[in-house]
């Protein structure tokens, strides 16, 4: 098959009008079979071509002798099976086709349709050692010539999609500690290859573009990168969890959503480094796109600086990784009142985690139970001289939500919602006052998931709201340099009409915010 044919196959499905290169292809022998349950029907030795295409997509190649027998499989394993248990000369099992005409005998059912996936597994021509998973059995994509004449030379040929591909390089090496992780990207524009060290040094993080000529946000662009530099000492750490924290950090930055489509990760053997490559074979591209806080030329200047406040502390026990997600999925919203509630989230995402470190009683504890002893005593006392059915289940009602109160420690805490943000904005020398003095965002808030609606003027509201975040985060990450805010420009006409363009500002920041 040529690459061109498999193209055209691909788009088809994908409903693209344009080719889709391929990223890779390789040869396959091996087995297809059922993923969750034991399988003795197995179709072996199958020869086949795996493409793995620059969007992320994969798809088995099959020929027609093996579609066939992948369509009569499915259709045997997905219907139920039974035994006729009379008359008793008939013993055998039989399928569903035949039980219309044998109404009047009785049936057991023996085998139960199976409802699981079904999986590859075998080798490469190569000698790699493949394992993936086939997304729906019942779909294929046909292409090739259907002439009879040329049939003989031009077979019709199939294309399943797969996802969860595993190319294991090495398998006769055995898995030690990694000493890299390569992620493929989507959707990200890097104009300066760089590298730098993260966690006191002991680990590398690059960034390197890979484009190749072609501009589309769907297929890949870039590679992110992260090697152990002293490799005899160097702990070793998860570098998914750090590729996820570095991927938010860049959208954060970029204001674009990104896309992983490829991750190789490189180990140390015995007897030489082990390569295993994975493919999610994930289809999904999230759209949407935020304000570019960083331009991207100075991307690279961004992540060099930052990349050593990506650590546990800041992303797991500060919260910023949790408050970075929510962030970049506000980019999704079409709604400007379901983004709002995003970007509040962020905020109090990143509030919880702050407070959580900070003492929030009023009074100490031992004084708060004699206060409380004493309170709920004399509610007490109350209920005796209470002769109205009606106001005594009214006193029960306020006694409930008095003892609750105390026992959840609400009446001793610092102060609301508002006092909170104010003390982390405050910590972390966030200038707010020219965006909301009192936070008003909070009541903006409150109207929308108590009443279901803000109000008529929550976008600019929305700008504001979305430049205080992108100040605390910098302010945690205590970034220093250039960065850019959304503002509000007015514009004097008859309609009063006004828009929002972009302004540069500088952190630490200066009077002007």
């Amino acid at each position: 098959m040529s690459i061109s044919s498999a193209n055209s196959v691909a788009n088809t499905s994908n409903g693209k009008g344009k080719d889709m290169e391929i990223e890779k292809q390789f040869s396959f022998v091996g087995n297809l079979k059922k993923l969750h349950e034991e399988d003795n029907q197995q179709i072996e030795n199958l020869i086949a071509i795996i493409h793995c295409y620059t969007n992320g997509n994969i798809y088995l190649e099959i020929d027609s002798d093996i579609n066939e027998k992948l369509n009569n499989k499915k259709f045997y394993e997905s219907a139920p099976i039974y035994k006729v248990k009379t008359p008793s000369n008939i013993d055998k099992e039989i399928s569903n086709a035949l039980l219309f005409q044998l109404d009047e005998l009785e049936k057991e059912l023996v085998h139960t349709p199976y409802e699981g996936d079904y999986i590859i597994e075998g080798r490469t021509f190569e000698n790699w050692l493949i394992k993936a998973n086939i997304v729906d059995a019942n779909f294929t994509v046909s292409f090739g010539n259907i002439d009879n004449k040329e049939a003989s030379e031009n077979p019709r040929k199939y294309l399943i999609r797969l996802s969860n591909l595993q190319i294991d390089y090495n398998p006769q090496l055995i898995r030690g500690k990694i000493l890299e992780s390569i992620y493929g990207l989507s959707n990200l524009e890097v104009q300066y290859n760089f590298s730098t060290d993260f966690l006191d040094s002991q680990h590398e993080f690059s960034l390197i573009s890979v484009y190749r000529g072609k501009k589309e946000a769907e297929i890949l662009s870039a590679e992110m990168k992260f090697r152990v530099i002293d490799e005899e000492n160097a702990e070793e750490i998860s570098y998914n969890t750090y590729f996820a924290w570095f991927e938010l950090l860049i959208s954060f930055a970029s204001g674009k959503c990104i896309k992983s489509i490829y991750n190789i990760e490189t180990f140390e053997g015995i007897s030489g480094h082990k390569k295993i490559e994975f493919w999610s074979g994930d289809q999904i591209f999230i759209k949407g796109s935020g304000i570019a806080v960083i331009q991207q030329p100075h991307l690279h200047l961004f992540i060099k600086q930052c990349a050593s406040k990506v650590t546990l502390f800041n992303f797991a026990e500060k919260g910023l990784g949790s408050a970075l997600r929510w962030y970049v999925e506000a980019f999704t919203s079409n709604t400007v009142s379901v983004e709002f509630m995003l970007l509040c989230t962020v905020l109090e995402t990143l509030n919880k985690h702050h407070s959580s470190n900070i003492s929030s009683r009023l009074i100490p504890t031992s004084m708060y139970k004699k206060i409380r002893e004493q309170i709920l005593s004399v509610i007490g006392q109350y209920e005796k001289g209470i002769d109205d059915k009606k106001d005594l289940e009214k006193y029960y009602i306020f006694k409930t939500k008095m003892e609750k109160s105390f026992t959840d420690g609400s009446l001793n805490k610092v102060g609301s919602l508002r006092t909170s943000l104010k003390e982390m904005l405050e910590f972390y020398n966030v200038p707010y006052k020219d965006l909301f003095p009192e936070l008003e965002f909070i009541k903006i808030r409150d109207k929308i998931i108590h009443a279901g609606f803000g109000g008529l003027y929550i976008a600019p509201e929305l700008r504001k709201l979305a430049n205080l975040i992108v100040r605390l985060i910098l302010s945690i990450l205590k970034y220093q340099g250039a960065y850019i805010e959304s503002r509000r420009i007015e514009i004097k006409d008859e309609m009063g009409c006004s828009k929002h363009g972009l302004t540069y500002k500088n952190f630490p920041f200066q009077d002007e915010c």
